[in-house]
């Protein structure tokens, strides 16, 4: 090959290789653009789901059964949270201020509330405790750390119960429970539905709690704040 095909050769092969680059480049950029587009149309999408799902809850939670004006413990609550972390909250009615206390659950399907059918009774939430989220497994928990006590062998012992419910279909589902004992002298015990289970795995699912379930009283205040 002469010295002059060489170089145009060359030249060639360089142009060749900056316009692959600049087409990788493009469809790169594309592809970010895409995926970005698609998330903002999806936040546009719930954020109008949302609109109606609450305007769909405030008709729940101004029917007569339901209001609590006087604020009083023993009568009404709700709570606007996002229970499967889908981007569309999820109404709660309580019928008392704790999470012992009997509660309606409703989501927002098909352009309309819709009820969902709450943990089966031996399954619900066994005491005095919180209702916290767990956005990054779209499920939530029933949690309650302590009090302390001495058990026969005076042990001082505090603990830990966790039960992780998930949305599915009408339903809540209780998937898990987890029970953590956690001794003065330094020694934990895990389990798992009765069994015993690895630290980490426990870790793994308390690791994943977030915001705390707040109730409040059903009062026209309140629903002018959240609904």
């Amino acid at each position: 090959m002469k010295r002059s095909e060489k170089k145009i050769f060359a030249n060639l092969f360089c142009f060749l290789t900056v316009i692959a680059v600049a087409i990788s480049i493009g469809v790169s950029s594309l592809s970010a653009m895409s995926g970005a587009q698609q998330a903002v149309a999806a936040e546009k999408s719930n954020a109008a789901k949302t609109k109606h799902a609450l305007k769909a809850y405030r008709k729940i939670l101004k029917k007569k059964k339901n209001l609590n004006e006087k604020k009083d413990m023993e009568l009404p609550y709700f709570s606007i949270c996002d229970m499967n972390a889908d981007g569309v909250p999820e109404l709660i009615v309580s019928y008392g201020e704790n999470v012992i206390y009997p509660k309606k659950y409703y989501t927002y399907k098909n352009g309309k509330a819709v009820a969902l059918k709450g943990p089966k009774d031996e399954d619900n939430y066994p005491c005095y405790g919180s209702l916290v989220l767990m956005p990054s497994k779209g499920t939530y928990a029933f949690f309650r750390g302590g009090p302390a006590y001495d058990d026969e062998k005076g042990n001082g012992i505090t603990p830990h119960i966790l039960m992780v419910y998930k949305v599915a279909g009408r339903k809540i589902k209780l998937l898990n429970t987890f029970a953590w004992d956690e001794y003065a002298d330094g020694r934990n015990k895990f389990r798992k539905n009765g069994k015993p289970c690895a630290e980490d795995e426990y870790m793994n699912v308390y690791h994943s709690l977030g915001k705390t379930i707040k109730f409040y009283p059903n009062c026209a205040a309140k629903r002018r704040l959240f609904v």
